[in-house]
């Protein structure tokens, strides 16, 4: 059995799925295998490298991204599970850090940064029993998340997005997290297809998420009130002005923030 077990899931991005699979390869930790789940395009065996660690799951019909990672980590032998994006990329000590964070807690996340940028994103690190605050803001990416094969839930397959929102929320309920600043995951930006993780994906996913989740959001105001502001610029983004509008107003009773109230001002302006 590897140390590692790495989940990629790819739909009809084979250029970069090639770098993707490219910065898993070149790790300095070589105890692993990757499991590469195609959703039916069909397109990710012509860049599949020739490293007998690496394995293809070729699905005939599209099933999501969510039941995508389900499907590779129902496969997979590794002692811990990482992920990564078919457009995002590793650093070559991606998986030796996740090893050190893992032998301290069951749950292990690095830094990440954009590809283009020199700094990391801000983040803020989480560390310990982070259950009453990882949703405050961001939750850590699953590119940026090793965890422990035993103290692994499964994604729930009724979010085809927010689904590692609602699992971050879910696994820290027992498990205890161990946090770096180093940054070991780049995230790219570009205007490429997103397979049904789009704005109106996102939107009902987070509307999901303050139903499946009610009574934790209820009891945490910076929580709701983030959610509920990432709910209004979505909805902005779509040209879905008045729900908008209404969700950055319930934000700001949630709890009053100067981005949600400028938020709110430059859409009533027309901006």
């Amino acid at each position: 059995m590897p140390a590692f077990s790495v989940i990629v899931g790819t739909y009809d991005r084979p250029e970069l799925l090639r770098e993707a699979l490219g910065s898993i390869e070149a790790q300095t930790c070589d105890d692993f295998e990757c499991l590469v789940i195609d959703d039916g395009s069909h397109t990710a065996a012509a860049v599949m490298p020739t490293d007998p660690r690496f394995h293809l799951i070729e699905l005939e019909a599209n099933v999501g991204a969510t039941e995508v990672r389900n499907i590779g980590i129902a496969a997979a032998t590794g002692d811990a599970l990482a992920f990564l994006d078919d457009d995002d990329l590793w650093l070559p000590h991606r998986l030796a850090l996740a090893a050190t964070g893992l032998a301290v807690a069951p749950i292990a996340i690095c830094g990440s940064r954009f590809m283009e940028a020199t700094k990391m994103k801000r983040f803020p690190v989480l560390e310990g029993d982070v259950h009453h605050q990882i949703v405050d803001q961001f939750t850590p990416g699953l590119g940026r998340t090793a965890i422990e094969r035993q103290a692994f839930l499964p994604f729930d397959p009724r979010f085809a997005a927010c689904e590692d929102v609602d699992w971050g929320l879910r696994e820290t309920v027992e498990h205890r997290v161990w946090s770096t600043k180093e940054v070991a995951q780049l995230t790219r930006r570009h205007d490429g297809a997103r397979h049904g993780n789009g704005a109106p994906a996102r939107i009902v996913g987070s509307e999901l998420l303050l139903e499946v989740h009610a009574a934790y959001y209820g009891s945490h105001p910076k929580a709701r009130a983030f959610r509920q502001y990432r709910l209004g610029v979505l909805n902005l983004s779509c040209g879905h002005r008045t729900e908008g509008r209404t969700w950055l107003r319930r934000s700001l009773r949630s709890r009053p923030s100067l981005r949600a109230g400028r938020r709110l001002a430059e859409s009533l302006a027309g901006r």
